[in-house]
């Protein structure tokens, strides 16, 4: 039996989840500044440089958005889990398990691509950027790079939040399959323009080199490939599920 329920119960039950999510933000950066140096030095390690600042506030205004990027950062968990307490009890129990799955897989893509930019991407693109440094070059002049706090810190940021939701797209394919099945059918026409997309994305978050753009491409081009493959086993499930006629059950 559907049971009508007023649309401000569920504007009250997603100011209440925002409320929650915001809260946990607070937490985590509070708790993010009192460790920010360790923080800051484990984001430091790989261009392996001194700092500098050249404002008075500079060094200050920094760590407090090092501590609210961190808080964001490994909230996001708690903001999926916040998602799932609103939609779970309209959705029928087949739902729930693949919003289940979605959740987990998201979260697991997420810090996936903060691990694949500092590991991998970071190492990279640092290599190619201080290679235009030249020290002492033919007794001539020296270039030296001299990093500046804040803006370093929101490089890295950005590239490790930006790595973050580009792994969002197979969670973001599923999701678009779940609303519009026809979807799958145009992500195979399109399939060409959709790896071409992929180089684009990559050169736009990657350093201008070739290998840095095939590392960050090529995961992206693999999840997409993985969402198409996870997409027909739901297909195959629901057409299992209509052979034997068994109905989705709240």
């Amino acid at each position: 039996m559907n049971i009508h329920i007023p649309i401000i119960t569920h504007i009250n039950e997603i100011r209440l989840r925002f409320l929650y999510y915001i809260f946990s933000i607070i937490i985590t950066s509070f708790s993010s500044y009192y460790y920010k140096e360790e923080i800051f030095y484990v984001l430091s390690i790989p261009l392996g440089k001194n700092f500098i600042y050249t404002d008075l506030i500079e060094a200050f205004i920094t760590y407090i958005k090092l501590s609210i990027l961190v808080g964001i950062y490994f909230s996001y968990p708690f903001f999926l889990y916040q998602l799932w307490c609103f939609l779970v009890p309209g959705l029928y129990l087949y739902e729930k398990k693949i919003l289940r799955i979605i959740c987990i897989t998201s979260t697991c893509l997420f810090f996936t691509g903060g691990l694949i930019g500092y590991y991998i991407l970071f190492p990279i693109a640092f290599n190619f950027f201080l290679g235009f440094q030249k020290i002492g070059y033919e007794k001539l002049f020296t270039i030296e790079l001299q990093a500046k706090i804040q803006e370093y810190l929101l490089f890295n940021t950005k590239l490790i939040f930006s790595l973050g939701i580009c792994f969002q797209l197979p969670v973001f394919i599923i999701f678009l399959y779940q609303i519009n099945p026809n979807i799958y059918t145009w992500l195979i026409n399109k399939r060409r323009f959709l790896y071409i997309f992929s180089f684009i994305i990559a050169a736009i978050l990657s350093p201008p080199d070739i290998l840095s753009q095939f590392v960050l491409a090529t995961p992206l081009i693999f999840f997409f490939e993985t969402s198409l493959f996870f997409i027909k086993i739901i297909q195959k499930y629901k057409k299992y599920m209509e052979v034997i006629g068994i109905e989705p059950t709240a």
